[in-house]
């Protein structure tokens, strides 16, 4: 459960935190939400990612560009960390645990 909180916390913090916000001063609100969507999805990608496909990637992408859109509008990252870490708790457990 501690793995999976502090997940949500610093995937939160960076991508919706520090990348959409210092990114929109470059490339504008919505211009940064995209490109942390992007820079999500695509972290989310690779061999040491659980069926790591282009089906993942879309589905991760599109996760990052709503939770980008939620804290832009709330202008908080407590409702997206809160989802974040409510999706990852038992994800993790899953894998941890060897329950899936």
């Amino acid at each position: 459960v501690l793995l999976a909180v502090a997940n949500a916390a610093q995937e939160e913090a960076s991508y919706r935190g520090a990348a959409q916000r210092w990114g929109a001063g470059a490339l504008g609100r919505r211009g940064a939400i995209l490109a942390q969507a992007l820079l999500f999805g695509s972290a989310h990608m690779g061999a040491d990612v659980l069926a790591g496909s282009l089906f993942i990637w879309v589905g991760m992408t599109a996760s990052g560009l709503v939770a980008g859109i939620v804290a832009d509008r709330t202008r908080s990252l407590l409702l997206t960390f809160a989802a974040h870490a409510a999706l990852d708790v038992p994800l993790a457990l899953a894998l941890t645990c060897r329950l899936a």
